[in-house]
């Protein structure tokens, strides 16, 4: 069945290579007829001095019909080209459809049901697949593990790169203490600065909740800041490390900050705060914080969506220009067993 698609290019060729050559050899046909006749002529009527039928309509008939079956022929070559052509470019369309379900995939969905939080997110790439990604999951002691990263450029090459970044965060115990995650973090730095191009680097916001102690800790290798939402404060989570894949041997902090039920922490890629309107005019980290700081008390769903509606207003007509991405967490509140003591 294979062979049959491969070749099946092949008949739009053939039919028109064939069609050329019918139409050379009718022209030629008639031309030895015409030249058969005119001799046949000629010896007939030698004696007489008459002259046969001129030659040359049928001479021009058989240049023109020779010149139109040549550009028949080059017509068909150059649609065959362009057929291969389209038959690639639709593969790899159909590629990058599939590598976009299975990046899809790979993120949870916004609303996804995890122990301890409510988790809103948001997940755009600007080309079929994209160099952003995030990720929330149940950890380890009751802890909930998060990330969200951003690898420089776009498309099909950045999503490889995130997708070995997800994949390493998944299978590592990072979470357990500050020496786990502080050493895995320098472990991932060098698998990148080693397996990556130099044009290549990352930055990553990732690290864990612990319900039980009111906790949040994490490191930020060179990512935007992110935010939590603490009843009318806002407290700001800065870089605590260089972006990945750049430097070998570089060092990376963990910060532990306060993290109560109905706290939220807000994530996002450089995609949203680095959006630009038509003027020019970035969305910036200051707009953020005025959304955020109107979200006080609201759920992560409610935080998400007001986000979003103000970056959507922000860009009015305009395109985004680079992937989006927003995660969202709060902090659910605890569950007191039935007949617990007050």
């Amino acid at each position: 069945m294979q062979t049959i698609k491969t070749r099946s290019h092949l008949i739009p060729l053939i039919l028109g290579a064939l069609l050329a050559l019918l139409v050379v050899a009718n022209a030629t046909f008639q031309y030895l007829s015409f030249t058969e006749m005119q001799e046949r002529f000629r010896a007939r009527f030698a004696s007489t001095g008459r002259k046969g039928p001129s030659a040359a309509p049928v001479e021009t008939n058989l240049v023109v019909n020779s010149a139109a079956a040549f550009a028949l022929l080059g017509a068909v070559g150059a649609l065959g080209a362009r057929a291969r052509y389209l038959r690639r470019a639709q593969r790899w369309e159909q590629q990058l459809e599939q590598g976009r379900a299975v990046q899809t995939q790979l993120v949870p969905a916004s609303g996804v049901s995890i122990p301890n939080v409510a988790v809103a997110a948001e997940f755009v790439p600007a080309y079929e697949v994209g160099g952003d990604l995030y990720d929330v999951f149940p950890a380890q002691d009751g802890r909930v593990a998060f990330s969200l990263g951003d690898v420089s450029g776009k498309g099909l090459p950045a999503a490889l790169l995130m997708g070995l970044i997800q994949g390493a965060l998944r299978s590592g115990a990072w979470y357990r203490d500050a020496a786990s995650h502080e050493g895995f973090a320098q472990n991932l730095n060098d698998l990148l600065c080693g397996r990556s191009a130099a044009a290549k680097f990352a930055s990553l916001f990732w690290g864990s909740y612990d319900p039980d102690r009111g906790q949040l800790s994490y490191i930020s290798a060179g990512h935007c800041p992110g935010f939590v939402v603490r009843g009318n404060r806002l407290e700001r989570l800065d870089s605590s490390g260089p972006v990945l894949g750049v430097l070998k041997q570089s060092r990376y902090r963990q910060v532990t900050v306060d993290f109560e039920p109905g706290d939220l922490l807000v994530l996002y890629s450089d995609g949203i705060i680095e959006a630009t309107d038509a003027r020019g005019d970035d969305f910036g980290e200051d707009r953020l914080a005025e959304v955020l700081a109107r979200c006080s008390g609201s759920s992560a769903e409610h935080t998400r969506r007001e986000i979003l509606r103000a970056y959507r207003k922000f860009l009015g007509d305009k395109s985004p220009d680079d992937d989006v991405t927003l995660l969202v967490l709060e902090a659910a509140p605890a569950v007191v067993a039935l007949g617990a003591a007050a």
